[in-house]
């Protein structure tokens, strides 16, 4: 009986580098030069494996909803930090 191969999950950190990255590159339009040497400054940062080229660049895919939900956080604490008082 053949056991079909299970797909890891991996687990990456989104470092501050990467969110400023993930934030850069959305400003880019796909299939530029620009946007792949982001996208591959990106794909090192998160020490993605040389067979995941390009990115799951998807709406959905795994890369991509954790950076989405990175960047949706990062905006909430910005928003929500108090503005200090000014003198």
């Amino acid at each position: 009986m053949l056991k079909r191969r299970q797909q890891k999950l991996r687990q990456f950190v989104i470092t501050p580098r990467a969110l400023q990255l993930f934030l850069e590159l959305q400003t880019h339009e796909r299939s530029t030069d620009i946007w792949y040497s982001i996208h591959d400054a990106l794909h090192k940062e998160l020490g993605a494996r040389m067979f995941e080229w390009p990115l799951d660049c998807r709406v959905g895919g795994p890369y991509w909803a954790a950076l989405e939900a990175a960047a949706e956080a990062a905006e909430r604490r910005r928003v929500e930090q108090p503005i200090a008082a000014v003198k």
